[in-house]
């Protein structure tokens, strides 16, 4: 079950299980560096949840996983706010923020991918503004894209999908 409040800036966070038939608690991994872990999301079987704020300002931002059979961490290089996680056949998809290289108190929005197969993650997507809170929170599937968006400064919506997982392009809100 996901738990934690990264507005309180506290953690580490555990990945934990509730048995409503048992009423047990069971911790399958301790001391995650988030200070949130939600949503969690399942593809083909496996679990992964994401690090929403990991406990150290820079990052890096990742997700937690069972997929392989046992729970552990994945850290994605560049993120640090990880809000969503997708995986299909194209490979495994994070967004956020990431922050800006200039200037530490603004982000980016930021998808992250890593095609199946390969250890490698590519940029490949960023907003083009910045802000403190300038962020890609999920991800939604519409046939065959994947869609992303964010609110951006001018507090309009701003959507983008793909169809290969590496070329992105503006969709209708």
């Amino acid at each position: 079950m996901g738990y934690g409040d990264y507005g309180a800036n506290n953690g580490p966070t555990d990945v934990v299980s509730f048995d409503p038939q048992t009423k047990e608690i069971t911790t399958h991994l301790k001391d995650v560096p988030t200070e949130a872990i939600y949503p969690y999301r399942e593809f083909d079987g496996w679990l992964y949840g994401p690090y929403v704020d990991p406990r150290w300002y820079y990052g890096p931002g990742g997700y937690v996983t069972n997929q392989g059979g046992e729970w552990h961490t994945v850290e994605v290089p560049d993120m640090v706010h990880t809000f969503d996680v997708h995986v299909d056949s194209r490979g495994t998809f994070v967004c956020g923020s990431r922050l800006d290289e200039k200037n530490s108190d603004f982000g980016h929005a930021v998808v992250m991918f890593r095609p199946a197969g390969d250890a490698a993650w590519q940029r490949v997507l960023q907003s083009d503004d910045m802000g403190g809170f300038t962020r890609f929170y999920s991800f939604t599937v519409v046939g065959e894209e994947l869609r992303v968006a964010y609110i951006d400064t001018a507090n309009k919506m701003v959507v983008y999908s793909t169809t290969d997982g590496v070329a992105w392009k503006q969709a209708p809100a």
